[in-house]
């Protein structure tokens, strides 16, 4: 998968559910085309395996803990994405 954009150091790519499966595919994808990424995921354990995975890569990858169903985790988690 390769996507394109004129500047990828514009912005910040934010993936929920980024510690597996399609997720964590498309946070490798955008990290080697060096994009910022967050993801977000329940699990600490495959996401910061994910930052070891990444962290040769042009981008620059973090994760944030988070449960997507509680709003005031969801509204802290934006605040330090931001």
């Amino acid at each position: 998968m390769t996507l394109y954009r004129a500047n990828p150091k514009d912005g910040v790519a934010w993936i929920t559910g980024g510690s597996s499966g399609l997720g964590r595919a498309l946070a490798k994808d955008l990290a080697r085309q060096g994009y910022a990424v967050a993801v977000t995921a329940l699990a600490s354990d495959p996401a910061d395996t994910l930052l070891v995975e990444t962290a040769q890569m042009a981008g620059h990858v973090k994760s944030f803990p988070c449960d997507v169903t509680d709003e005031e985790g969801m509204a802290r988690t934006v605040a330090a994405i931001e």
